[in-house]
């Protein structure tokens, strides 16, 4: 989960990141976790971050340069604060059983989502939170990066979702559901709440409920 907003400005300060920047940030699968990392640029409020399409495939596959050098950056002083609006947790999400007042978009796989298939960490139990929809963060790509913002805007629609929607996105541990929270915002939606203790502590507690196919 989230780091403390000074853990967070001293590990990327370490990286000569400041507040002065424009972050670009990638990964090697195209994406997958560097929508984690924009969003928490975002929640400790830095505007300047974006994600490269595609990601290191599509940078190769353009053409472009490879380094193994690492530079020795001067440590640089990022102002991160927290933005709260942007995090949801657990007690709001059980408050949530009752009153329904979110949507919540689950970015694992439908199987999981329905209880079908069993969960990566041993002894966790598949299934979903009431008032929840299947979100497969991959439905949401095309060659490893997203599609575009009028596919995801029709696919919001399919879902009978709209910008008055109360949205929180959600996922195994916290990383794919930023790439729904990516995609929303690509789609031209406000920025939504994330969930950042996920499934892994949701399914884990002894105080929530957990919906199969047949519930």
């Amino acid at each position: 989960m989230l780091p403390t907003a000074a853990e967070f400005a001293d590990a990327v300060g370490k990286l000569g990141v400041g507040s002065q920047h424009e972050v670009v940030v990638y990964d090697t699968a195209g994406l997958f976790s560097a929508a984690r990392v924009w969003w928490m640029f975002k929640v400790f409020g830095h505007p300047g971050v974006r994600v490269l399409d595609g990601g290191l495939p599509a940078w190769i596959g353009d053409g472009g340069s490879l380094t193994a050098n690492v530079p020795d950056y001067p440590f640089a002083n990022l102002d991160a604060q927290l933005n709260p609006a942007l995090l949801i947790d657990k007690a709001a999400l059980q408050a949530n059983c009752t009153s329904g007042e979110f949507i919540v978009l689950d970015a694992r796989s439908e199987a999981r989502f329905l209880g079908l298939a069993p969960e990566p960490r041993p002894g966790l139990p598949s299934g979903h939170m009431p008032h929840s929809r299947s979100l497969p963060y991959d439905s949401l790509l095309k060659n490893g990066a997203l599609k575009p913002a009028q596919e995801l805007r029709e696919m919001l629609a399919e879902m009978r979702l709209s910008q008055d929607s109360r949205v929180v996105t959600s996922c195994g541990s916290g990383v794919t559901a930023a790439v729904i929270a990516l995609a929303l915002v690509e789609a031209g939606w406000p920025m939504p709440a994330l969930y950042d203790g996920a499934w892994a502590e949701w399914a884990s507690a002894s105080d929530t409920q957990l919906l199969t196919e047949q519930d």
